[in-house]
């Protein structure tokens, strides 16, 4: 039995078959949508607000990710900016675990901006989670050194007591005390 081809597909009717209708109904729906500005892409301001935002509820790792790509990609962002472009990217790899690929964007925002704290704070923490101590407490203790904070401190004291060191545990626990939070 031969098929008839023109009838299988809707070719050659003279009223269009409801497949024809479907597929021409979403495309319209799907262009409307598009001209209203709906499906736009996020401007340079809004992913630089994405990248950079501390709403850890609505911007999920792989959002901030994307919005971070964008900035650094974009070619138009430079100097302090760019270094936190790689910073808060590097926070979201952090997030996901790929404490390898966010060391990688810390060292990178340090090399626009060596004197930026938060990096080396999270350098450490990120040395830390893979239990290279020695290297935690050397990226911990430059945070401190350029802007002291309690956050610092005790992650410097988990490190070091990881290590074995309770001394300088106890210490830097003190000293994060007597910062408070």
């Amino acid at each position: 039995m031969q098929r008839n081809i023109a009838f299988a597909c809707g070719c050659g009717q003279s009223s269009p078959s409801p497949l024809h209708l479907f597929v021409r109904a979403a495309l319209v729906f799907t262009m409307t949508l598009l001209s209203a500005g709906i499906a736009r892409a996020q401007t340079l301001a809004e992913n630089e607000s994405t990248c950079a935002s501390q709403d850890y509820t609505a911007v999920t790792p792989d959002i901030r990710i994307s919005a971070c790509n964008a900035v650094i990609q974009s070619g138009q962002v430079t100097g302090q900016n760019l270094a936190a472009a790689y910073y808060w990217r590097g926070v979201a790899y952090n997030e996901k675990t790929d404490f390898d690929s966010g060391i990688k964007d810390f060292n990178a925002a340090l090399g626009l901006n060596p004197n930026f704290a938060d990096p080396y704070y999270d350098l450490g923490w990120a040395y830390d989670a893979k239990g290279d101590y020695d290297t935690a407490i050397k990226d911990y203790s430059k945070a401190i050194q350029l802007s002291p904070s309690a956050a610092a401190y005790s992650s410097r004291a988990g490190a070091e007591f990881a290590k074995g060191d309770y001394a300088a545990a106890i210490q830097d626990d003190t000293a994060a005390i007597t910062l408070g939070p």
